[in-house]
């Protein structure tokens, strides 16, 4: 997400990135803890989750996003102090498509600007294609360009702790829901996205952490939710694409469970088919 409201990004590392305002006036990017917790449904198909305790002192568990690194690549610390300061993360491409807003958009729940690039690309009733082809919107993905200025000038909240901004991003999330999949991840979009709609805690030097359970949930409804938009767009490897998105959340789903669903949904047909 882009902030054009540059008074309150004091981060030397923002100045590299132009207008980017972090979450956290020190903090760029969000960091990815890892660590597996299985969860078993009645069929034996496993859904493994990613997640573990950064600090035992406030018992806070948490995942925590870096979209620059690969999971298994990642430190298992417990405290914050033994990580790194956070660097800024690479800027969105030159190409990429912004949605843009500012105080009186978001005030009024107005999501004329989404409507704009993303109406086309709502998959139908029975879930029938969009009426436009979704490859450019992937290939150059999706951001955020966000004029707001809070009416105190002394606030210092970041923008995922503003009521209103959140709720204007629930909405656009109810309308689009897909949306996350074509977020621009590389330059940490997806992680700022899910931080308006998940629960989560700012560190000063871990930047956003994310509620765990949360997070899962928001998790498992974008899978099933970016797997039917994905399979109605008729496009090549779905599941991966999915476990892409879910991974850049530091969240990982075997590939067994998209046979399981593959499976159900055949039977389900089945059953609609023969009555």
């Amino acid at each position: 997400m882009f902030i054009t409201n540059e008074a309150h990004c004091t981060s030397s590392a923002c100045a590299a990135c132009g207008s980017l305002w972090p979450l956290h006036p020190r903090v760029c990017h969000l960091r990815l803890l890892h660590g597996a917790v299985s969860f078993l449904n009645p069929l034996s198909t496993t859904l493994c989750f990613r997640a573990m305790s950064i600090s035992t002192k406030r018992a806070v568990h948490a995942n925590i996003y870096d979209p620059r690194r690969r999971i298994d690549k990642l430190p298992s610390v417990e405290n914050e102090e033994d990580f790194p300061e956070l660097s800024a993360p690479p800027p969105p491409r030159d190409d990429r498509i912004n949605i843009v807003i500012n105080n009186d958009i978001i005030k009024c729940l107005d999501l004329s600007p989404a409507h704009e690039i993303l109406k086309n690309y709502q998959i139908g009733d029975g879930a029938s294609g969009p009426l436009q082809d979704p490859k450019e919107l992937i290939e150059r993905t999706v951001g955020f360009v966000i004029n707001y200025v809070p009416e105190d000038p002394f606030d210092i909240r970041e923008l995922s702790e503003m009521p209103d901004v959140r709720l204007w991003f629930v909405r656009l999330d109810a309308v689009y829901p897909w949306l996350p999949v074509v977020l621009d991840r590389q330059s940490g979009e997806l992680g700022r996205y899910t931080s308006m709609l998940v629960p989560h805690q700012i560190s000063k030097r871990l930047g956003v952490v994310f509620n765990p359970d949360a997070l899962q949930l928001f998790a498992l409804r974008k899978l099933f939710i970016t797997l039917q938009w994905l399979e109605a767009c008729k496009l090549s490897n779905p599941s991966l694409m999915v476990t892409d998105m879910l991974e850049a959340l530091g969240i990982e789903i075997e590939l067994e469970f998209f046979k399981f669903l593959e499976s159900q949904q055949a039977r389900e047909q089945q059953m609609i088919s023969n009555n």
